[in-house]
């Protein structure tokens, strides 16, 4: 598999996991062709080689969402964004805020964003 196919997102998981039961037209039971085994990794993201495509063909659906899976990783390879460590959002709720401090925060916003 391709470097990319260890990234999952929780709505492309979700998705794969329910391959299998979304009905007669996915049958689990039965092999792939080299066809589905291509489409199903277009539909995840991931960029198919032949080779890629060639080593789901022999597979069930189910197995072979079950291999994509399986090398997924779970956890972020770069650090998220600054603000998720601030002790205070950066742009709080504005409906939570009286008339003043919503003007100030909408003032503090407009300078944020002209930087």
């Amino acid at each position: 598999m391709p470097a990319a196919a260890n990234i999952v997102s929780p709505a492309a998981r979700s998705f794969l996991l329910a391959l299998p039961i979304l009905g007669a037209s996915f049958s689990a039971a039965h092999a792939l062709d080299a066809a589905d085994a291509r489409h199903l990794l277009a539909r995840t993201g991931f960029g198919a080689t032949m080779e890629d495509a060639a080593a789901l063909a022999p597979l069930t659906r189910e197995q072979a969402v079950r291999k994509i899976l399986d090398g997924a990783r779970t956890t972020a390879v770069t650090p998220g964004p600054e603000f998720l460590n601030a002790k205070e959002p950066a742009f709080p709720a504005l409906g939570q805020l009286n008339a003043e401090n919503r003007k100030a925060q909408q003032d503090k916003t407009n300078r944020h964003v002209q930087e």
